[in-house]
Formats: structure tokens, sequence, C-alpha cells
């Protein structure tokens, strides 16, 4: 289903699609940077190439606060 085929008949999966998104770890700040480096050793440790690792690796990220908006105040 999220295959698409273009003229030369090459099938690849439709990076837009919801289920194709990466999905990603989330992880403090002091842990991504080892995990990362382990996620890398483990797909080259497999016989993936060093894009494919660093794929891997990137797919850690650090847990963002995001900030909640603050009321506007009106003017008087």
């Amino acid at each position: 289903m999220g295959k698409v085929k273009n003229k030369s008949h090459w099938d690849f999966k439709d990076p837009n699609r919801k289920s194709n998104r990466m999905k990603s770890i989330e992880m403090p700040m002091k842990k991504v940077i080892d995990e990362r480096h382990k996620r890398y050793d483990e797909v080259i440790a497999k016989g993936g190439s060093q894009m494919a690792a660093l794929v891997a690796a990137w797919e850690i990220v650090p847990i963002i606060n995001k900030r909640q908006p603050t009321k506007r105040r009106s003017k008087k």
C-alpha cells in the first residue's frame, strides 16, 4: 500500500505516509551520546553500511521540554 511506482517501474516507500515516518527514541540528554554510539556499533557489527548506522544512531533524540505559550496581556 505504501509503495509508489514511477516511470522506471522502481517501487519505493512514500516518505510522506505516516507509517513510513522515522520513529525516534527519546531519552535524557545525558544518555543520548552513549546510546547513539552503541546503536552505530550494533549496526556496523551486523554488517550494515555506515549510512544505515548513522540513520539508526540519529533515531535516538533527546527529550525536549516544550515551553508552554504564555497568555498575552491585553493593553488597556
